[in-house]
């Protein structure tokens, strides 16, 4: 009924055309992935906080803003979990993610810089 031939290139059976249509899809992939990455850029937000140390779930450390927003940061680097701390920090909020925490908004850290060289005293609500 429909007798086609199709070029042994393009068969199944034939290794060097898969490997060449793999990397096709996979380049197709990478790029259009790509193509997102700035809009994460554009929901990521720069706040001054301070790092504290939250004694719920076991313990965790925490970011309250300025403004006394919290969050709750996924992959904040050791050495700024120090209760205490000031910080200019750029987050993303995560998504897809879920956490134990209950407290905060979850973000993801992407940037963070030191704005004190010594942590301040008591601060639940920040300090002036």
């Amino acid at each position: 009924m429909f007798n086609q031939t199709v070029s042994p290139a393009f068969t199944t059976r034939n290794p060097a055309a898969r490997c060449v249509s793999f990397l096709l899809c996979l380049t197709v992939c990478l790029v259009s992935c790509d193509r997102f990455a700035p809009e994460a850029e554009k929901e990521s937000i720069t706040v001054n906080g301070v790092v504290e140390f939250v004694p719920l779930e076991g313990g965790f450390y925490g970011i309250v803003s300025e403004s006394g927003a919290k969050y709750d940061p996924v992959g904040l680097p050791e050495e700024y979990k120090k209760p205490g701390l000031k910080v200019k920090v750029t987050l993303r909020p995560t998504k897809k993610r879920v956490s134990t925490h209950m407290w905060g908004k979850l973000v993801r850290v992407l940037r963070i810089k030191k704005l004190t060289s010594r942590p301040i005293g008591r601060h639940r609500n920040f300090p002036a």
